[in-house]
């Protein structure tokens, strides 16, 4: 037979039974529009954050002043280390693999125009911080060596600068600003930017001037801020690293193994993990993508080994009149593949036009959007004609092997599964029991079909339960590391204090008082905890031989509770320690580890700045944090604040830290505590106190999680709809196929609502047992995952009580609308009609 034959011979049979390829082929639609949308979606999340890290540079090695943690050549450990700009050229010096070293200076400034004042973060660079910090403007242009050469006194600002200090209609490019009291003229506007590092500010709000005029102006002998360096290549980057920190000692007498002397972060390192997570996202959702597809064509196999069944008389007459096995198996092949290249063809357009949809959707910049690149469309397409091929090769091998003359009789049993002619064992009482009964001795009698069709219910119930578990996973355990250092830890810091010309500062701050605290807890119900606090800075630290510089930091007892301290051995610190100025302290693991080693450390005294300090606890280890304040929590050492107020000479608070409580919303919890401090220092109206909070972070992750997670839930509830398609569609042919049975139950008395019941029980039944299957596969591959090393931040599908209580309610809506319609569709079937069907 030719194959144009062929083509028409298999139109003609699928246009026979319009209604039932529609369904079946609409699993593999939607397999289809799902891995576009899935892997589209892993492609963007890679796109999002590979973007987000090379915003703020490429390959990037970090170098921050830091502190001696071992004597040498007779200096003593503990002594701080600081950078200055000969530093660079001794790097450039002795460093073979280091492509571009870059000086940074970093200043607090007045910035004004007009009657607009503000503080501003101000960057000294190399114009080399161009290409090595992605520093490109948008408009204008950046500095050059000339620029450098004569100290010119102008600046590059962030569009947030631009946004604060110029109107719409006003053109920054040209003008000029002060800064610090002197006049520079704008010569670059940088882009807007999603960046993933930050070193202090984003570059959005940060204004850069050329690394010379910085210096001669406002920094004179003044330490740098921190070193930029670039290896030749990107996989140099661990001989780099020791290069500086060899040139470092040589320069500074440290020993060139102290890690602590001066604080060295290779980004290469973190784009790393960023790139494996990103990558094992996009491998998971893809996955899941791409087993949708194959559900999806198991409802054609399905379909199909129906219709080789319903056509066992035309296969006999075919092979008696000369066809040959293969012509057959041709036959129902390209049937099966015309049905998955229709359906492809209409997902891959549904999946184009979804993914268009999304980017005109106003969706915050913050959530990455899914992108098509070829390699998405071209495994769609691949997958697609896999599952072509799949899906018709078991129906089409096993119509070619029918005998023909078992054909022409109508025999199927040397080719289906042998079901004994007895009613199953259990029979229920009543009439429910004997709907329930018969229902399952149907669906024992045609177990393959059951099983092929409950495979759609039995994945749609999977994906929606790894898709939904794995949003929640990755939420509670972003939540779970802004818990770790003070789930509601709210900070407020204070700020210059405007005098009253407009827009001109004094340099003078607020300071805290003692009446602030005291009205805080008296007045403000909605704060649980507060604690002052005094930062005496990086310490020297002594105890025996041991010398370290470490974090020091005044707090009161409450903060044990804001900052989330736990404590492994002996006390935290009470409220007698802060009445008396107790010269006591709390060491956090790692410093404990630095100075005792694996010694007890409780009961023994250290000496901070030349005091002697007891030890009464230490802190239980933190490990990993994904954001610092001023050290490590396991490298701080607590101490009194009415103590440290005696080390650092101030009488006041740097800060203050709340616990609020979560009864109102953060906004206004800021707005409040405002305003009571404002009022106690007669500064109304006035932005003289600054406030970050944890609450912001959680509430933004949990808003972005949970945005996520509705996507991808979104895409596992269409999948199981797809399932329980499926299901609807086989009970259809259940229908079609029982209709003599149907008639015959009719005529001896039973009722409509009978017939409904039963079909709509063996529906649900298959939703059911094929729904609790696919929990317990998602509950295996979550504990699979969580078994196993996964990639920094990938975290594993979580399966909490909400998520079950969400699948079970999509089992019992798949029932539903999978038995529903077939059910009233056989309950109205006419009685004289159906005894009459053939």
């Amino acid at each position: 037979m030719l194959l144009s034959d062929l083509l028409r011979q298999s139109l003609r049979n699928i246009a026979s039974h319009k209604r039932r390829n529609l369904l079946s082929a609409f699993g593999v639609t939607w397999g289809v529009a799902s891995i576009l949308l899935l892997a589209g979606w892993g492609m963007g999340v890679q796109h999002y954050m590979r973007q987000g890290m090379e915003s703020f540079g490429k390959d990037i090695i970090l170098v921050f002043p830091g502190h001696t943690s071992k004597g040498i050549g007779g200096y003593r450990a503990g002594r701080m280390i600081l950078l200055y700009p000969e530093d660079v050229e001794a790097i450039r010096a002795y460093s073979s693999s280091a492509k571009t070293v870059v000086p940074v200076d970093e200043f607090r400034l007045t910035v004004s125009k007009g009657n607009i004042s503000e503080d501003r973060d101000i960057r000294g660079v190399a114009p080399d911080a161009k290409t090595i910090r992605n520093l490109t403007p948008e408009r204008g242009r950046f500095f050059t060596r000339e620029d450098m050469d004569n100290r010119r006194r102008v600046c590059v600002i962030g569009p947030n600068v631009r946004d604060e200090f110029f109107k719409h209609h006003e053109d920054p490019l040209g003008s000029t600003i002060k800064i610090g009291g002197i006049t520079f003229t704008i010569i670059g506007i940088l882009p807007e930017k999603q960046q993933m590092v930050t070193i202090g500010r984003n570059d959005n709000s940060l204004i850069f001037v050329p690394f010379t005029t910085g210096r001669r102006l406002f920094a004179r002998r003044r330490p740098l801020f921190c070193i930029m360096v670039r290896s030749f290549r990107p996989d140099q980057y661990e001989q780099t690293v020791s290069e500086i920190r060899r040139a470092l000692a040589t320069k500074h007498n440290f020993a060139a193994d102290d890690e602590e002397a001066v604080w060295i972060i290779p980004l290469t390192r973190y784009t790393r993990q960023v790139n494996t997570f990103s990558a094992a996202v996009g491998i998971f959702v893809t996955g899941v993508g791409i087993l949708t597809l194959a559900i999806g064509s198991t409802g054609v196999t399905n379909m199909m080994l129906v219709s080789v069944s319903e056509r066992i008389g035309e296969i006999g007459i075919r092979r008696a009149a000369g066809a040959s096995r293969s012509e057959i198996r041709q036959q129902f092949l390209i049937e099966t593949l015309l049905v998955t290249a229709v359906a492809g063809a209409i997902g891959f357009a549904l999946g184009m036009m979804l993914l268009w949809l999304f980017t005109k959707l106003p969706i915050p910049d913050y959530i990455p959007i899914p992108i098509v690149s070829t390699k998405v469309a071209l495994l769609a397409g691949i997958v697609m004609v896999i599952a072509g091929l799949i899906a018709g090769s078991v129906p089409a091998r096993r119509a070619s092997t029918i005998a023909p003359v078992d054909a022409i009789k109508g025999n199927l049993r040397t080719w289906t599964q042998k079901v004994g002619a007895k009613r199953s064992s259990l029979v229920l009482p009543g009439m429910l029991g004997e709907i329930i009964s018969q229902a399952m001795d149907d669906i024992r009698a045609a177990r393959l079909r059951a099983g092929l069709t409950g495979f759609g219910v039995f994945w749609g119930i999977a994906a929606v339960g790894l898709l939904v578990g794995w949003g929640t996973g990755m939420r509670d355990q972003m939540v779970a590391r802004i818990d770790q250092l003070g789930g509601r830890r709210t900070v407020i810091y204070p700020r210059r204090i405007e005098s009253r010309t407009i827009g001109v500062k004094r340099e003078q701050f607020l300071h805290f008082t003692d009446q602030d605290v005291e009205d805080l807890k008296d007045n403000a119900w909605f704060i649980e905890y507060i604690s002052p606090e005094a930062s005496p800075g990086f310490a020297v630290i002594e105890h025996g031989s041991e010398s370290r510089a470490l974090h020091t930091l005044g707090v009161s007892p409450e903060a044990q509770i804001i900052r989330n301290f736990s404590i492994a051995q002996g006390r935290f610190l009470n409220h007698g320690d802060i009445a008396e100025k107790r010269k006591v302290c709390v060491l956090g693991a790692s410093a404990k580890t630095k100075l005792f080693g694996q010694r007890d450390a409780v009961g023994e005294m250290i000496r901070i700045r030349g005091v002697p300090f007891l030890v009464v606890g230490v802190m239980a280890a933190k490990g990993e944090q994904t954001s610092i304040e001023t050290s490590l929590d396991d490298e701080k050492v607590l101490v009194p604040f009415t103590t440290a107020t005696i080390l650092t000479g101030r009488r006041y608070p740097d800060r203050l830290v709340l616990h609020p409580r979560t009864d109102i919303p953060y906004d206004e919890v800021e707005t409040r505590v405002k305003q009571i401090i404002l009022k106690n220092h007669n500064l109304e109206g006035q932005e003289a106190v600054g406030m970050y909070s944890a609450l912001e972070a959680r509430q933004e992750i949990s808003k972005i999680m949970d945005g996520l997670t509705a996507f991808l839930g979104g895409v596992g509830v269409i999948t199981l709809l797809v399932g329980a398609i499926g299901v609807a569609n086989i009970m259809f042919v259940s229908v079609a196929q029982r209709t003599r049975e149907i008639g015959i139950r009719r005529a001896v008395g039973a009722k409509r609502n009978h017939i409904l019941s039963q079909f709509l029980f063996e529906a649900m039944l298959i939703c059911l047992v094929a729904g609790i299957l696919g929990i317990l596969f998602a509950m295996g591959i979550a504990s699979l995952l969580g078994a196993i090393e996964l990639p920094g931040l990938f975290a594993p599908p979580k399966l909490d009580g909400s998520v079950l209580l969400i699948i079970f309610i999509a089992i019992a809506g798949a029932g539903t609308i999978s038995g529903l319609f077939p059910a009233r569709k056989a309950a109205h079937v006419n009685v004289t009609d159906s005894l009459r069907y053939e």
